[in-house]
């Protein structure tokens, strides 16, 4: 970060250093005034009498993170890279206790108690082709499980669910009729996806669950497909949207979504540590073959106070850290459910509207000031005790 004076003003946009950027923070800058810089963001939140808004007092101790195998410190108003390693996928970490998963082991979310005990949900991700095709992966996990340590505390079955949208696909491809002179070559996809979720130390948990089947009668003339959206909560399955449709060649495509999204206006989603959001879809929904891809979430404190709104890509997953004197470091991180890309689409309906990019912020008076752009994989935002041991063994993965 360093200081820089305003060229030109466009709205939001800042002319500095002989470029545009774009001006993030709680006031719009005006030409000639002194900001704060990253090369590609300005920060109109400066405080009277200089300073830059990014810098706090309030962490000061080590924090870690991982952004897409690489390592970082935030620690002392500095964010120090420290190394990296392929091997890690993800992390959590409490007190002086760390631990590490591999991207095999699809742990959705992990948390970690103060005497070191680790509580992981893990959870499902695969393609399935009928008939299979010679890169197929063979017979998979349809399970959802919790576990303290290496014991299963839940274990929740996926399959009944799969197989029911695969069946409901089939039916809808059984009637489409055959077109003359079009080789026979029926085919069936399914896809199943858990990569969002959370978990904590009393085993609660809950699940984001995409199923999805798609089949065709001939290459490019005819489909059907099929495509549901979950949310479990302890082992409760909520349907939230519903999808199905069929194509033909040379006909308009048919394409029916219940969407049930009111159902969830008012849940909490839960953080971690007391903290949880609320979703409210924008109105109009406008879909793909797919998931809505942007929604509001509103973030609020155990207390029930909400400290920050905005429009976040769908699923998203926080994590938050209080600095005190209402400053925040706020995890803004997305697990997206990818929807199946189907042999048809529906023209001219995408959501095309902005949305808060992964990352970590300095969240105050109701202002995001971004410190570090990026997915974290640490799966939550916390001080780690004894930072400089973590830093000397890390920076011997350094790859």
């Amino acid at each position: 970060m360093r200081r820089a004076q305003v060229e030109k003003v466009d709205g939001r946009h800042v002319f500095v250093d002989g470029r545009w950027q774009t001006c993030i923070g709680n006031r719009l800058v005006r030409l000639g005034d002194c900001v704060w810089t990253d090369g590609r963001c300005v920060y109109g939140n400066e405080q009277e009498g200089g300073g830059s808004g990014v810098m706090t007092s309030g962490w000061v101790k080590g924090i870690p993170i991982l952004i897409y195998h690489r390592f970082y410190l935030l620690a002392h108003e500095k964010i120090q890279r420290i190394g990296r390693n392929e091997t890690i996928a993800s992390m959590i970490h409490r007190k002086n206790h760390v631990a590490y998963f591999s991207a095999k082991e699809y742990v959705v979310d992990a948390d970690m108690d103060s005497q070191g005990n680790l509580y992981a949900m893990s959870g499902t991700n695969g393609i399935e082709h009928i008939p299979a095709m010679p890169d197929d992966l063979g017979p998979q996990d349809f399970t959802i499980t919790v576990r303290k340590n290496q014991e299963i505390l839940h274990r929740f079955d996926v399959s009944p669910s799969y197989e029911q949208v695969k069946q409901e696909c089939l039916a809808l491809r059984n009637e489409l009729s055959l077109l003359e002179n079009d080789t026979y070559l029926p085919s069936l996809y399914g896809h199943f996806s858990c990569t969002n979720g959370y978990v904590d130390c009393d085993g609660h948990w809950s699940a984001w669950l995409l199923l999805e089947s798609s089949g065709e009668l001939q290459i490019y003339s005819q489909a059907a497909g099929v495509i549901k959206l979950y949310y479990i909560d302890d082992g409760n399955m909520h349907l939230l949207m519903d999808t199905r449709g069929k194509v033909v060649r040379g006909e308009p495509h048919i394409v029916r979504t219940k969407a049930y999204f009111d159902g969830i206006i008012g849940q909490k989603f839960p953080i971690h540590d007391g903290y949880y959001f609320t979703i409210h879809p924008h109105q109009p929904l406008w879909w793909r073959i797919g998931l809505p891809s942007v929604a509001v979430c509103t973030i609020f404190t155990p207390d029930n106070q909400a400290i920050f709104t905005g429009r976040f890509y769908m699923i998203p997953r926080f994590s938050i850290l209080p600095l005190g004197k209402g400053r925040y470091l706020l995890d803004v991180n997305h697990r997206l459910l990818l929807a199946f890309e189907m042999v048809y689409r529906v023209a001219g309906l995408w959501e095309d509207m902005t949305h808060i990019a992964p990352g970590i912020y300095l969240l105050e008076n109701g202002s995001l000031t971004l410190l570090l752009e990026g997915r974290n994989d640490a799966f939550r935002l916390r001080y780690l005790k004894d930072y400089r041991k973590w830093v000397h063994s890390i920076q011997g993965k350094d790859g």
